[in-house]
């Protein structure tokens, strides 16, 4: 129960921008879910700082925020003016289309209620680092194996946690994705409406977000990419407003809108940068326009809000941004490695048979033609090679072939048909193809690169649906087909996601819909289930006295799915190597009561502390180790 003071909360401050906004609900809609995401900024670096980053004070910070919500309605009579009758006439007009994405939406939100998050970096490094920061009461760093859960951007996961919290499971840990999600939809409405599309074009623009398999797969997940797309896209949309009307509220939500994206992920530096230069231009270019003295907002407010996050790695590490332990960028430039990283980036989205296999091949002849390796390691991820499944419909590395095909299209079109009074598309087209180059040549190819262009994808939703929109008729039997074909697609993307799988095991022969949520969990890792059930069982016993010496991308969350309940200790990690060893103990582990080490190693003793530890149990993937007595 404690969860609907978000929802509460959420709902004024909701209630206060459709006043605000003169009973427009679209237009409240993005300054209502960034307000309440800085809330949620607020409650976890304010409370951390005393240790009270737990139930009880969330609690408390929620029912402030809701009274005084309530009474800012109360105060300004904002509750008299949400009339919803000109939605309801929207919708009236576009019935299909509201039914089709909300009956997608009510599909999403089901397939993340029903499983646990699941995901493979849910597991290690997104629900892994909630685990630390409940047990320690704060979200400081701490010393890990899993180095990803300190240096990564916390945004999505402190929305999560204070989620779960008051909660007290991890039922809807799912949800942060989907409501993003379905944030994102009315801000793609507004950059429509800036440029004055027709209602087939907005509603196209919608369609093509709906059916993008990445995004469909993801938004039932604790993965990121929805989220700091919502932000990436306020971003645009009030960087538009604000250099229309010199707005000091634009100015404002696009500070806010830019400092949550990059608290986000990293990406969404890469991916604003060509959005605040060509901002800066047109402002300073603009006719008759003065700089004003309040631009000082927008670096003020992005600093204040990522501050917490880089005052912890910069006392950590001496960098703001955490020092990775692996190198992301690009570390050899030139026109042929720059021309495959593209090529094998656009690649990672023609994953459908027979053009999987097509691709494979064209990707080897073109490095082998060039002269270059496929795995170089100073231009992909170390230890990762091109090569796309037949079918590639899992989250971490969806193919959005229809989209791919509806962007080359529009492309194609423009050049074929240039004209010089077509400005709107040519601005529209080229700022996310500007991006996807930008980040195909900075950063190393990865195999999941296709979950890291879930913003371009947005970004494309607006110039193809004015394309085709506007140039193309959608009334002939070949258009209809196509959108037909691209509907029922996205339907079997939803139904046979290989991580939440909407069928039951007795079909698919794998974890499904039926089994019990404890399962869900490997879906993704099924062959270490027997593992974790016997660890989980083990820590329940020796709470306190049990250390972990594991691996980088070792699976911890699920050893932990009661602690929401139950609150108990979880295990440290021992013996760090890299520089989160530097971080702090929590004052609750006392090195000296460690009396077990969980271990992945097969070496018969270990040594921590100056005690010897023999092993004790040997499971498939772990070793139990025991303190040796003298």
């Amino acid at each position: 129960m404690a969860l609907l003071l978000i929802v509460l909360s959420l709902a004024c401050l909701f209630i206060i921008a459709v006043g605000r906004a003169k009973s427009n609900i679209a237009e409240a809609i993005p300054g209502s879910l960034i307000l309440m995401s800085i809330l949620v900024v607020i409650s976890a670096e304010l409370l951390s700082v005393f240790n009270f980053f737990n139930f009880f004070h969330l609690v408390i910070f929620w029912l402030i925020v809701l009274f005084f919500a309530a009474l800012i309605i109360l105060r300004n009579k904002y509750y008299l003016r949400c009339n919803f009758k000109k939605t309801v006439e929207q919708i009236s007009k576009n019935k299909i289309l509201f039914f089709f994405i909300s009956g997608l939406l009510l599909l999403l939100l089901l397939q993340g209620l029903f499983y646990p998050p699941n995901s493979w970096d849910s597991m290690t490094y997104h629900m892994g680092r909630i685990l630390h920061w409940i047990n320690n009461n704060n979200i400081n760093h701490f010393p890990t194996h899993i180095y990803r859960q300190i240096y990564q951007p916390p945004f999505s996961e402190l929305f999560i946690a204070e989620i779960c919290m008051l909660t007290k499971s991890d039922l809807f840990a799912n949800a942060v994705q989907w409501l993003f999600l379905a944030g994102s939809l009315p801000v793609i409405v507004l950059i429509c409406r800036e440029f004055n599309f027709k209602k087939k074009s907005t509603c196209l623009s919608l369609i093509f977000i709906c059916t993008t398999p990445e995004i469909l797969t993801e938004a039932s997940s604790t993965q990121n990419d929805i989220v700091v797309s919502f932000f990436i896209l306020s971003a645009i949309l009030f960087c538009i407003r604000s250099y229309k009307t010199n707005s000091m509220t634009d100015i404002f939500l696009l500070s806010l809108g830019a400092g949550l994206a990059c608290l986000t992920k990293g990406t969404a530096y890469i991916y604003l940068l060509p959005l605040f230069i060509l901002w800066a231009l047109c402002y300073i270019i603009k006719p008759g326009n003065k700089i004003p003295f309040r631009i000082l907002v927008i670096p003020l407010l992005f600093i204040t809000i990522n501050s917490g996050y880089y005052y912890r790695n910069y006392k950590l590490t001496g960098s703001i941004f955490g020092k990775p332990e692996e190198y992301y960028l690009n570390e050899e430039f030139g026109f042929k490695k720059s021309f495959l990283g593209l090529a094998k980036n656009t690649g990672l989205h023609l994953g459908i048979f027979p053009f999987s296999e097509l691709t494979n091949k064209a990707i080897y002849k073109l490095h082998h033609l060039l002269g270059e390796q496929v795995d170089n390691p100073r231009n992909n991820w170390s230890g990762t090679y091109f090569k796309l499944d037949k079918w590639n419909h899992h989250e971490d590395k969806s193919s959005n072939f229809f989209q791919l095909l509806l962007i080359a299209a529009t492309v194609l079109m423009v050049l074929l048909k240039f004209k010089q009074d077509q400005k709107l598309i040519y601005f529209l087209l080229c700022f996310p193809l500007i991006e996807f180059i930008l980040f195909s040549l900075l950063f190393k190819w990865q195999p999941w690169h296709s979950r890291l262009h879930t913003p371009v994808f947005f970004m494309f939703a607006v110039p193809v649906g004015y394309f085709f929109g506007e140039k193309i008729l959608l009334k002939d039997f070949v258009s209809r087909s196509a959108l037909l074909i691209i509907t029922f697609y996205a339907l079997i993307i939803i139904v046979c996601n290989p991580s939440r799988l909407l069928l039951p095991s007795y079909i698919t022969h794998r974890i499904g819909v039926n089994d019990n949520r404890y399962t869900k969990y490997f879906t993704n890792k099924p062959y270490a289930l027997d593992d974790y059930k016997q660890l989980r069982i083990f820590l329940n016993n020796n709470h306190g006295k049990t250390g972990m010496i594991i691996g980088g991308d070792t699976w911890e969350y699920p050893l932990y799915d009661q602690v929401y309940l139950t609150n108990a200790p979880i295990a440290p990690h021992l013996d760090v190597t890299n520089i989160s060893k530097n971080a702090g103990w929590n004052e609750k582990t006392d090195e000296s009561k460690i009396k077990f080490i969980i271990s992945e190693s097969k070496s018969d003793t270990l040594v921590f502390n100056h005690k010897i530890f023999e092993k004790k149990q040997i499971l498939e993937y772990f070793s139990i180790y025991e303190v040796k007595e003298k």
